[in-house]
């Protein structure tokens, strides 16, 4: 007898166990869609253009200097823009500051700017 009650315990507290893990159904499924070479150059911060189209990457050269913008297309991660329009020159006031992305953050005006 004792057994038999044992049993049924088991059986429902391993019914009552398994009842979350049946709940989830699901699996959360990540694939990579692409894959860009970004050279040596590290991401100080970024920012996607109001359109949901760009993705605007402030990189550096890993230290304090050759501050460049990269844009990608964020619905195929190729970049979109090469290093004659990466407003090198419109970026030469950040060289020597350190970037860090928590105080250098872009971002865009209403007017797409």
């Amino acid at each position: 007898m004792v057994r038999l009650i044992g049993g049924i315990t088991l059986v429902i507290v391993l019914g009552i166990v398994s009842l979350p893990l049946m709940a989830q159904t699901g699996s959360l499924s990540v694939s990579l869609a692409s894959e860009e070479d970004i050279g040596f150059d590290c991401p100080i911060t970024g920012a996607i253009d109001p359109a949901g189209t760009t993705l605007w990457v402030l990189m550096n050269n890993c230290w304090d200097a050759d501050y460049h913008l990269r844009t990608f297309s964020v619905g195929s991660g190729s970049p979109t823009n090469d290093e004659q329009h990466s407003f090198t020159a419109a970026l030469a006031g950040l060289e020597g500051k350190y970037g860090d992305p928590v105080s250098m953050s872009i971002g865009f005006t209403p007017d797409g700017d």
